[in-house]
């Protein structure tokens, strides 16, 4: 997955970090880097998801409830394809199937949820 400037929300510290989630989406690519690769994409959407939320917050986004939804249930999802992962009770094709499920995910959400607060935050 490569980042296009369409992807651009017009914020330096959004468009880094969604920079650095393709870069962790990437590291999939190696089959040996995917234990590690989930750990660190846990922790970066985290950080990152409250970092825009905070961000929309202080903006008065109107559309930040519903933000909050789509970042908490991709925590969720991620939670449980870690948990699948470690335990070995995932698919053999998790690690294909988790880059292209990340691959649709953050380019949906970045082109739709994340660009329509693009021009709120100018």
């Amino acid at each position: 997955m490569e980042w296009k400037d369409s992807f651009s929300v017009g914020n330096e510290k959004m468009d880094a970090q969604h920079k650095g989630l393709i870069d962790l989406v990437n590291l999939l690519d190696d089959e040996d880097m995917t234990g590690i690769a989930l750990e660190r994409l846990k922790s970066y959407v985290q950080e990152h998801f409250r970092d825009e939320e905070r961000m929309l917050e202080a903006a008065g986004y109107p559309g930040l409830d519903d933000q909050k939804t789509q970042h908490q249930e991709f925590e969720d999802w991620l939670a449980q394809t870690h948990q699948s992962y470690v335990t070995g009770s995932g698919p053999k094709t998790l690690r294909e199937d988790v880059q292209d499920y990340l691959k649709g995910w953050l380019t949906e959400h970045i082109l739709d949820s994340d660009k329509a607060y693009s021009s709120w935050i100018k």
